[in-house]
């Protein structure tokens, strides 16, 4: 680019113009489904699957109430929340590594991109996994190896981290530095805990609401995306 011309600003030009390219895609697309699919009585009848029951809203009040109207649910809430705040005490750690070895906007969302690339990637291959570990073995087995994942990961990233000033006179030896090992160790952690979360983790937390009655599947899965999932996320 000629000097003087913000390249993150470019950048980010490029980004919106393809956030505006994919908007137009999706019009077009449901507009072609409405038009083409929902008029062929081949494809779709009228007022079919209109008997599906609709989701409730509670409040976090009603939330708090019904979780602890029923203890099951509670362990249900307390697994959403311990991992919500486990992956945002070390993602927050990791994001603030990453602004020290990326000071540049565009390297930042240059990392930050592929960073998303490899977490769809992994994830996809441990679904294939996930499949057959819940298949194969048992619910526990499946239920219990995110929480392992993300125990281990986040020991061996803090590690690094909190031994930062004893490794730094030897990293740079292999051509490295303590920041960028704590980031790439980081990336690490963040891909592997969220591709099992993904794909074991979500699926064994929806299988944990079947021994419950059709009542409290639905209100009870309501409630726990309150109080688990909303005050997991800003709980780190």
């Amino acid at each position: 680019l000629p000097a003087g011309v913000d390249s993150f600003a470019v950048n980010l030009k490029y980004l919106m113009g393809s956030v505006f390219v994919a908007g137009l895609i999706i019009v077009a697309t449901y507009r072609w489904m409405n038009k083409n699919v929902l008029t062929d009585p081949k494809l779709y009848q009228p007022g079919e699957g209109s008997g599906k029951k609709k989701k409730p809203k509670l409040s976090v009040g009603e939330s708090f109430k019904y979780i602890l109207s029923n203890p099951y649910l509670g362990l249900i809430a307390v697994l959403v929340l311990a991992y919500g705040i486990a992956i945002n005490l070390v993602e927050g750690v990791w994001k603030g590594q990453i602004k020290i070895a990326f000071p540049d906007m565009n390297d930042y969302n240059a990392f930050m991109g592929q960073f998303t690339m490899w977490t769809g990637i992994v994830t996809i291959l441990l679904m294939v996994v996930g499949n057959n570990i819940l298949r194969r073995l048992s619910w526990t087995t499946a239920a219990i190896i995110t929480p392992i994942m993300v125990l281990a990961t986040s020991a061996i990233f803090f590690f690094f981290v909190w031994k930062s000033t004893v490794l730094d006179p030897f990293l740079p030896m292999l051509g490295t530095t303590v920041v960028m090992v704590a980031v790439i160790v980081g990336q690490i952690q963040n891909v592997l805990s969220k591709g099992t979360k993904y794909s074991l983790f979500d699926s064994t937390k929806q299988m944990a609401y079947i021994p419950l009655d059709p009542e409290a599947k639905v209100k009870g899965q309501a409630a726990v995306e309150v109080i688990g999932g909303r005050a997991g996320k800003s709980g780190g």
